[in-house]
């Protein structure tokens, strides 16, 4: 966070769970130089009625806005530098929002004036509406992780929290949820993945996500389409993947100025208000009317906190106004189409991509929780320009193979909340994005929401509405998510407890990488995708596993998952391939028993002493058993029974323990069939041999037998 001269800094802990009386917090106090005065910041739309033009716009380093229409591009001039890049390159635009730090502070003071009024839930519905949680102002980052673990530890059985594998530049955690039924058992559901806050300064993405993650939890067991869909899918949810840059542009202050006047505001700064408070807030921005700095500071900074490539920020680094142009844009440093026109190849440019694919910690986050879950649909939400796209980001790439049912889901999702539904190039190329990658690397339907119609993080009274109109395509996703015509289905039995693994290795290329402005290239970069899943099997030991086609749409030959059997602790039982398209059910017999039988020949009458050896082969671990049963005709005939119509058993036998492979044990007839049948010069019986492994996968094979005295 930030904090001025003579200004008192408030430091909160709250205590999650145990006895502790007391917490141990450290502040550490950077001095933050002034930057030099650049003019103001502002929303403009610069004049590109042609894809040759926006191109142009494109190439020249600016922060571009993820929307437009086809008379130009949006594009933020952060002062005099920017606008100055316009005029040498001889465009001209039309100015949106004149000045970004005076529109920072009336939304400051709309959001404070709106939770003064809004203080109970009950309030805020009479105010015109509120979100599943009952929020009524933008979260902090202590509020989405504060908020996830409260979900995960009152809803135990359906919510889970999940920590992503690497931290953040700055050393932050990635946290995330997981909502299912019996959310601990990876059982095989569709996922639908929602991401937030790849951009900085979008702050209404992550709130959505959150407030998703409540309307499933408020819903379930009390909704009934909520509660069928949750029980069919996995929900994966990660509000904040770029906690850093966020936490920068949320805590920036605003300078008010006169314009907090007349807000009620709290008569003791530093009493028991809670941070997320936005009166507590506007206090803290309005002190005196200064801001630390000229501009918008932090407020617009859409990058992470990469100040150096490869290199790991010093402390304070990525906070100093003199570096505030640096970082890489998360949504440009996928491998999909990376290296492009699309992105920015200076360091300095807003759409920065990074110098490789997958160099942030947080692009790899992602990219890590896309290639082990099977992710059939993902959206990736930002702000603004009120669209639904879809790939690809770039218009040489052509449609995608999956056109057809691409834009039949992205039209039934604009169709509810009222955006318009395109490609994702069809204002200019996007390069390095999160469902290029995400899509041609896996086959799962990726879409991005540009959220809102012109502001970045506009009054959280415009999150409400915003929120009504999406949750609304959010169910048309999750809806297509529990559709298994939508992805691949493999189904069969193995023994419960059994985890099934889908593996697969492929290599894949950048686009040539682009150097300069002239166009110079260097060869596309080469990147290796390692896809690797896995569902435990159910007490009743059958599986129905929802997965993504084994082949990456566009690839140049088919291509197969790498099936395998394990037990829980590691060990292969079974291996195998599987070739699967979307929309196919595929039986899956590889981890199932297969079992077989054969009895070594043996006189008769040295089988009625010493028994008649069996060779069973499992292949899995099972419990082999086989039993000899002779007619009931012959059994009257010969002693053995004396009435019934059924079979009788004159041999039983069972291997002595558990077994994978071949296993050879001898079937021994009872004492009364060693009396009656001693003498006989043939006998024919029937052999019936099972094998069980576990409780509920068992075979059978039955054989007839003709046992002679030679």
């Amino acid at each position: 966070g930030f904090v001025a001269r003579d200004e008192a800094l408030v430091l909160q802990a709250c205590r999650r769970a145990g006895a502790g009386a007391r917490a141990q917090l450290r502040a550490d106090v950077i001095a933050l130089a002034p930057d030099a005065p650049g003019g103001r910041e502002q929303l403009v739309t610069v004049a590109a009625p042609t894809q040759a033009a926006r191109s142009r716009v494109q190439a020249l380093g600016l922060d571009l806005v993820e929307g437009g229409d086809s008379r130009g591009v949006g594009v933020v001039l952060h002062g005099e530098r920017d606008a100055a890049v316009l005029v040498r390159a001889g465009l001209t635009w039309t100015v949106r929002t004149a000045d970004l730090r005076r529109q920072a502070a009336v939304d400051a003071l709309a959001d404070a004036r709106s939770s003064a009024r809004s203080r109970t839930r009950a309030a805020a519905v009479a105010a015109g509406g509120t979100m599943p949680s009952g929020r009524t102002s933008y979260r902090h980052l202590a509020d989405y992780d504060a908020e996830m673990k409260a979900l995960a530890a009152a809803h135990p059985g359906l919510v889970r929290l999940i920590t992503l594998p690497h931290r953040s530049l700055e050393g932050r955690p990635v946290l995330g949820l997981e909502i299912a039924r019996d959310v601990n058992v990876q059982n095989g559901q569709p996922v639908f993945l929602q991401l937030g806050l790849h951009h900085a300064r979008e702050w209404p993405s992550s709130e959505h996500v959150l407030e998703w993650a409540y309307d499933l939890v408020n819903g379930y067991g009390r909704d009934a389409e909520i509660t069928k869909l949750v029980d069919a899918t996995r929900n994966i949810l990660v509000p904040v993947v770029n906690p850093d840059g966020f936490n920068l542009s949320r805590e920036w202050p605003v300078d008010v100025g006169a314009v907090v006047a007349g807000v009620d505001l709290p008569a003791q700064l530093n009493g028991l208000s809670p941070i997320s408070d936005p009166l507590y807030t506007a206090a803290l921005l309005g002190d005196e009317g200064v801001s630390p700095a000229p501009g918008t500071g932090f407020a617009y900074k859409r990058r992470n906190c990469r100040v150096h490539d490869g290199a790991i920020p010093a402390v304070g680094e990525c906070e100093s106004l003199a570096n505030r142009r640096l970082g890489v844009d998360p949504n440009r440093n996928y491998g999909g189409f990376w290296g492009g026109l699309g992105a920015g190849f200076d360091v300095e440019d807003d759409t920065y991509r990074g110098a490789a694919p997958f160099s942030e910690p947080e692009v790899q986050n992602v990219r890590e929780l896309v290639s082990a879950n099977q992710v059939t649909t993902l959206v990736t939400n930002h702000t603004f320009s009120d669209l639904v796209l879809r790939p690809p980001g770039v218009r040489a790439a052509g449609t995608t193979p999956d056109e057809a049912i691409y834009k039949e889901l992205g039209d039934a999702m604009a169709a509810r909340n009222g955006y318009t539904s395109e490609h994702g190039y069809e204002l200019y190329d996007t390069t390095g994005d999160t469902e290029d990658w995400s899509y041609y690397a896996t086959g799962g339907l990726g879409f991005t929401f540009e959220i809102g119609s012109d502001q970045f993080h506009p009054p959280y009274a415009t999150v409400i509405a915003e929120y009504a109109r999406n949750r609304e395509a959010y169910l048309v996703a999750l809806r297509s998510t529990a559709d298994s015509a939508r992805h691949a289905v493999v189904e069969g039995r193995a023994r419960p407890g059994t985890v099934l693994r889908l593996h697969k290795e492929v290599d894949a290329q950048t686009l040539p990488v682009l150097l300069d402005f002239a166009g110079t290239t260097a060869p596309p970069v080469s990147f290796h995708d390692v896809l690797d899943t896995t569902m435990t099997v159910g007490d009743s030991g059958h599986f129905s596993w929802h997965v993504n086609q084994s082949t990456r749409p566009a690839a140049p030959a088919p291509e197969a998952w790498t099936v395998t059997c394990e037990r829980p602790a590691g060990t292969v039982v079974a291996r195998g391939s599987l070739v699967i398209a979307r929309g196919e059910r595929k039986p899956l017999d590889l981890c199932g028993l297969t079992f077989a039988a054969v009895a070594e020949h043996r006189p008769l009458a040295r089988a009625l002493a010493a028994g008649l050896p069996i060779r069973t082969r499992c292949s899995i671990a099972c419990a082999a058993s086989a039993t000899l049963s002779v007619d009931n005709a012959t059994a009257r005939r010969l002693g053995l029974a004396r009435k019934g119509r059924g079979r009788v058993t004159v041999a039983r036998g069972a291997a002595a323990r558990e077994h994978a492979g071949t296993r050879r044990f001898g079937v021994r007839f009872t004492p009364a069939a060693r009396r009656h049948l001693r003498g006989l010069r043939r006998l024919r019986v029937r052999l019936v041999a099972t094998g069980r492994a576990g409780a509920t996968d068992r075979r059978s094979q039955t054989l007839t037998l003709t046992l002679t005295r030679g």
